[in-house]
């Protein structure tokens, strides 16, 4: 199934992709956890989508998860993907504040 072409820029509540719990062994029992899941990076539409997903540890559950998409950028393979993660993390003070306070 093909999907439609992600909006540049933009950022939206989204479901977490259903197998995103990797098998990580992780050093805390309790708290908040955050992943990155890259969902694609398109280079005829110089764009990159993401999904910042936070987690509860204990429960391994889904607190939030957003698809964050963002124009790529920059001098090198490396820095003109990286981009969309850049704009991804320039949004998560906000985004944590957010989370943390409905936790």
């Amino acid at each position: 199934m093909r999907r439609p072409a992600p909006n540049k820029s933009s950022t939206k509540t989204a479901p977490a992709p259903k197998k995103w719990t990797p098998p990580y062994k992780l050093t805390k029992d309790k708290g908040l956890g955050l992943v990155f899941i890259m969902d694609r990076l398109v280079k005829a539409q110089q764009t990159g989508c993401l999904y910042v997903v936070f987690f509860d540890i204990a429960s391994r559950k889904v607190v939030r998860s957003e698809r964050v998409c963002a124009d790529a950028g920059g001098i090198g393979f490396r820095n003109y993907w990286f981009k969309p993660i850049k704009v991804a993390v320039e949004k998560l003070p906000k985004t944590y504040k957010q989370v943390a306070s409905k936790k």
